[in-house]
């Protein structure tokens, strides 16, 4: 996921498997799939997949106050604002 305006990034990874499972897949289509499914629930390209996640990472930036407030923090006592030490 990312949210460039909110400066959020999120990635994951894990092992896929697809999924053979009519009743969830019913309860999880969305008339806005057909964009990218056509043929809607009888498309043979759309199936399920199931991810076991083994890793996330989250980035939350800092934001532009924080990078100001540090940057002239460096100018008035010396430490370079890369440290991030306050």
């Amino acid at each position: 996921m990312v949210r460039p305006n909110d400066n959020i990034y999120v990635s994951n990874s894990g092992r896929a498997r697809f999924v053979e499972d009519r009743a969830k897949l019913e309860e999880m289509w969305s008339p806005l799939f057909k964009a990218w499914f056509p043929k809607g629930l009888a498309d043979p390209e759309l199936q399920l997949m199931a991810v076991a996640a083994e890793e996330a990472e989250f980035w939350d930036p800092p934001t532009a106050a924080v990078v100001i407030f540090r940057s002239l923090k460096a100018v008035l006592t010396g430490p370079s604002a890369r440290d991030g030490r306050s």
